[in-house]
């Protein structure tokens, strides 16, 4: 086996550090994609409600609103899957636990030639 050098330690402390920060990022995005499609959800159902549509107009709501179901319950989904990793971020020792690989990707540029 060969030993990793100092810049492999210091792009896969980088990678762990990125991936941490990018999940807070991700779930946000979902979350706010989630809200957009519930607005659609709504809007398509009042429209359904409000005007007098005829069948051609109904049925191209309907699948809208099938479409739209469907995009939400995948993104729910996915909260719902990776709610574990979120909590677990977001509690003092995961928050420790990033503050250590930042900790360690500082000193990984230190230490390594040309970083």
């Amino acid at each position: 086996m060969t030993p990793l050098n100092t810049a492999e330690i210091l792009i896969t402390a980088e990678k762990l550090a990125h991936l941490l920060r990018e999940i807070g990022t991700q779930r946000n995005m979902v979350e706010g994609e989630i809200k957009d499609l519930e607005r659609k959800h709504n809007d398509i159902i009042h429209r359904m409600e409000r005007d007098n549509c005829l069948y051609k107009e109904r049925a191209r709501l309907a699948t809208e609103l099938a479409k739209v179901r469907k995009q939400r319950r995948v993104l729910k989904d996915w909260l719902c899957n990776n709610e574990p990793y979120f909590r677990y971020i977001a509690s003092s020792d995961g928050i420790k636990i990033q503050t250590l690989i930042n900790n360690l990707v500082g000193i990984g540029r230190r230490v390594t030639p040309g970083k």
